[in-house]
């Protein structure tokens, strides 16, 4: 008898060990019906990032879309938005998010929601002098992007006024997809356990609030979060692309401000949105004092901003590609674990995105 509770024991101590040290994923407890998270998902390099028209166009589904090994989706700006589920107080419509999740779980995807913290109803309470819809940020108007791509999302987007509202809300979210087995959606394949609190919160369009606002608004986001599912990760809003780390636009100071609230306590991944900025972003979080957390790109930012000075010649793809490979070589090489593609429509690009990705693949599996 001894023999057999030592025996297993020693059994349980591997099985613990094994769970406590694998770093692919945070450990998690599943219900009865649902999947872990499909193996190659965590292994995945990229992400792909998308709008709803791009996702409107997928009659073949993601799978004839997306290039190989690209397990990993942020749709832009997505459904985790409080405007579009809590459509009056108390009132939940889950349909289009519960339609998206099922449509990516089909391909295998692992998906990162950006949540939006923005309710008109909840607005209007203290945030009604805050203009409706604000200008688009810099540079953003010049290129083209269209702004009622961000319709779906409430007119004012300072922090939620009714806290206590804004954690029902985003419990019942995050216990939704948490896979424990309680309170899922129906039909969920497995848990999704990554969440972006808002999206580049120093620029007024996304956030309309200062750096305590922001801190304020993570602060509660991800205590709320860690309380409804533990192994969820949390991410920061990212850094915008290149302006983000430039003192002569004003944005850096709102992070500077933000991490001197102790900002960093609050998520468990960084975030920013410009590959050859990894390195600066990372020398960047080390002056703050910010203790070594992962980096993740979770949008490209427009490649005609960059490629140029990696030896980008417009309209070949032999130089793009390259182009490219550098760009995600040196990300990787610099501290990033995953990279979000974006502007995937640009038909003209896709060609060496592909390609890229493939070598890339080959080089850093």
């Amino acid at each position: 008898m001894k023999t057999r509770i030592l025996l297993l024991s020693l059994v349980i101590s591997v099985i613990l060990i094994g769970a406590c040290t694998n770093p692919k994923l945070p450990a998690m407890t599943l219900g009865e019906s649902i999947e872990p998270i499909p193996e190659a998902a965590p292994e995945s390099k990229f992400g792909i990032f998308t709008s709803e028209r791009d996702l409107q166009k997928l009659d073949n589904g993601r799978d004839a879309w997306l290039p190989e090994g690209v397990l990993w989706e942020r749709s832009h700006p997505g459904y985790a938005s409080w405007q579009q589920i809590e459509t009056s107080k108390g009132n939940y419509d889950w349909v289009k998010i519960d339609a998206y999740v099922k449509g990516a779980q089909a391909s295998g995807i692992q998906i990162l929601f950006t949540i939006w913290p923005f309710a008109d109803w909840d607005q209007l309470t203290y945030n009604s002098d805050l203009p409706e819809e604000p200008p688009l940020p810099i540079g953003d108007a010049e290129r083209g992007k269209d702004p009622s791509t961000f319709l779906s999302l409430a007119k004012r987007r300072g922090k939620p006024c009714d806290m206590n509202a804004y954690r029902q809300f985003l419990g019942l979210l995050i216990e939704r997809y948490d896979g424990d087995g309680s309170n899922d959606m129906a039909g969920l394949r497995y848990p999704i356990k990554y969440w972006e609190i808002a999206n580049e919160p120093e620029v007024d369009f996304f956030f309309q609030g200062s750096s305590r606002d922001y801190f304020e608004l993570l602060k509660v986001s991800y205590e709320t979060i860690k309380s409804t599912d533990p192994s969820a990760q949390v991410l920061s809003g990212a850094a915008v692309q290149r302006r983000g780390m430039d003192p002569d636009l004003g944005f850096r100071p709102f992070w500077e401000k933000f991490y001197k609230l102790g900002g960093a306590n609050y998520f468990d991944i960084a975030n920013i949105h410009s590959p050859p900025d990894v390195q600066r972003f990372a020398d960047f979080l080390k002056d703050q004092g910010v203790e070594v957390k992962p980096i993740w790109v979770t949008e490209m930012g427009s490649v005609n901003d960059w490629l140029p000075e990696y030896g980008m010649k417009e309209g070949d793809l032999t130089s793009v590609t390259e182009a490219l490979v550098r760009v995600f070589t040196e990300a990787f090489e610099n501290g990033a674990e995953r990279i979000f593609i974006s502007g995937w429509g640009r038909k003209e690009h896709n060609p060496a995105l592909r390609e890229a990705i493939r070598i890339i693949k080959g080089s850093h599996p």
